[in-house]
């Protein structure tokens, strides 16, 4: 061997030498990770990661970082970082429409499975180990789809719910309302659909009861706020165009016998015909008058005291309906499933309604 490549060895020896005795770490070569050699060391002199989680290293990787994970989104540091970023874009509304956009007809990509020898966690947070490695993103989850990771999951909801929270969010936008009124439209008239099956329906009703006993206080304050939009006249009169409503099988019987007794005077209420906020059953708008149906089920005290928590008797709730009518400049009038059983005894209590209620505005 010449001098010169016998002085070069010697001088790379020492170097390493000179490096370990400054470290003084045993390392024990674990393998590769993503294309960057782990090992684990022995942290004599108290270094920390350097991915700022102010913890001990316990590995080296080969770019010469010192970590406290066997990788390093196993640092607590980097995984908060990692969620706090996730967190911050989803808030984003462009981000939000460019993953929209970027995903729409897809599916939820699947990543590759893995044999994980260095206990590799979760990128998202969950802290179970990874089973498989997404390339496209570089990172490691539980699940063979992110979306099947707990933690991935209830991120996404989060960012959603305070999206959708917020007023100036474009979750509120005409041209997104719109959007997915035509979309759920289509969705709900093609009768193949997955929204036209019994079971999404069952699943459906179940969700929005779990929803009302998790979430109570959310329930009535989107109550609330649908009230209040049904105040507003415009409101109303779009949402009637949009729904619909014919008669039922008892107010068909009542509005034959009312056009029977009084032709032509009272008109089916439907859902054009709006009283500040209310939908009244049969309006005589000449006379002020309205005709109530309430029917056993839906207006009895079983129903109300279970739904909506109304504890007032049966006397006590017509009295509320009246009484909210008369406050409007009407008078009104309730029948009841269990009238409909005898005609005669109902085409007189509407008769004597009418007529005494007619008498007292022509002498006022």
């Amino acid at each position: 061997m010449s001098s010169r490549k016998k002085k070069n060895g010697e001088r790379r020896r020492g170097k390493l030498n000179t490096e370990d005795s400054k470290l003084n770490m045993s390392k024990v070569k674990l393998g590769k990770s993503n294309k960057t050699t782990v090992e684990k060391i022995l942290n004599n002199h108290n270094i920390l990661c350097d991915y700022g989680c102010n913890q001990l290293a316990n590995y080296k990787f080969g770019n010469g970082k010192n970590c406290c994970s066997n990788f390093y989104t196993g640092c607590s540091f980097v995984k908060q970082k990692s969620l706090s970023t996730l967190k911050n874009s989803l808030e984003n509304e462009e981000f939000r429409l460019m993953l929209s956009t970027s995903k729409k007809g897809k599916k939820f990509s699947k990543g590759t499975k893995i044999e994980n020898n260095y206990n590799i966690l979760c990128s998202y947070g969950c802290n179970k180990l990874a089973n498989y490695y997404f390339k496209t993103v570089n990172r490691y989850c539980c699940s063979e789809t992110y979306m099947e990771c707990d933690t991935a999951r209830s991120i996404l909801s989060e960012g959603m719910t305070n999206s959708w929270k917020n007023e100036n969010s474009g979750h509120h936008s005409e041209e997104r309302s719109e959007k997915r009124t035509i979309y759920m439209k289509e969705k709900w008239s093609d009768k193949d659909s997955i929204y036209n099956s019994k079971e999404y329906r069952e699943l459906l009703s179940e969700k929005v009861l779990e929803a009302k006993r998790n979430n109570p206080e959310i329930c009535k304050l989107a109550g609330e706020k649908l009230k209040e939009r049904f105040k507003d006249p415009v409101f109303c009169r779009e949402w009637g165009i949009k729904h619909s409503v014919s008669p039922n099988k008892p107010e068909t019987i009542i509005l034959d016998l009312l056009n029977e007794i009084f032709p032509n005077e009272f008109v089916f209420g439907g859902s054009t015909i709006w009283i500040n906020g209310k939908n009244p059953d049969f309006v005589n708008e000449d006379q002020k008058m309205i005709i109530e149906h309430f029917g056993s089920y839906y207006h009895g005290e079983e129903h109300r005291i279970r739904k909506y928590k109304d504890y007032k008797n049966n006397k006590e709730h017509e009295l509320e309906k009246i009484n909210f009518f008369r406050d409007s400049g009407y008078d009104c009038l309730i029948i009841w499933e269990n009238e409909l059983k005898n005609i005669k005894n109902l085409s007189e209590k509407i008769i004597d309604f009418y007529v005494t209620y007619k008498k007292e505005k022509e002498n006022i």
